[in-house]
């Protein structure tokens, strides 16, 4: 069964994660539900972000930051799973999203939707707003003449491949990051 998305539906409310966050302050921890969370300044992140490009190149500060999304969609994948075992294919993947925007990584609006489990058929064409990767881009003055959220780019394929159970590929077709007036993600099969 295909279900369509039109950036008109309504996502689950993000509701009940929020409410599955915990500040231990006394210990030093946070929590997502079982996964520990570490709150940290994007100016920081910044920083780090420029040093490693300085130190590796672009490239390689790519691919590095590419395979830590990655890993972070596949934690959130397990996680979306357990929090909603009983979710349609598109509240599942629209968890993702909304965990991404709980964690102020990015604010993600979905334009158009086509997601079959049965058939292995996905495609998604995505606005992100406010990515804290274009920021950190640009507070450090870093030019680029590509896209440049690339976290981001890494949790979309990991987060939504696990989903879909086939590997999804994401373009980042514009991003502000590099002068665009918006970034913005289509993704389909590999």
């Amino acid at each position: 069964m295909s279900i369509k998305y039109r950036a008109t539906e309504h996502a689950p409310l993000v509701k009940d994660l929020a409410e599955r966050i915990r500040f231990l302050g006394s210990e030093g921890k946070i929590w997502l539900d079982e996964q520990r969370m570490l709150l940290m300044q994007v100016s920081a992140m910044a920083s780090c972000r420029r040093e490693l490009i300085e130190m590796i190149g672009e490239e390689r500060a790519k691919g590095f930051f590419l395979r830590l999304g990655y890993q972070s969609g596949l934690k959130d994948a397990e996680l979306a799973r357990k929090l909603r075992p009983n979710g349609s294919d598109i509240e599942m993947f629209l968890t993702g999203p909304q965990l991404h925007s709980l964690k102020g990584m990015v604010n993600v609006r979905p334009l158009k939707m086509d997601i079959d489990l049965e058939r292995g058929h996905f495609y998604a064409d995505i606005e992100w707003l406010d990515s804290f990767e274009v920021e950190n881009h640009q507070s450090e003055h870093l030019p680029s003449h590509q896209p440049v959220c690339w976290m981001l780019l890494g949790y979309a394929i990991s987060y939504t491949s696990f989903f879909v159970g086939r590997q999804i590929i994401f373009k980042e077709i514009s991003c502000r990051g590099c002068g665009d007036l918006h970034c913005r993600i289509i993704g389909k099969p590999a």
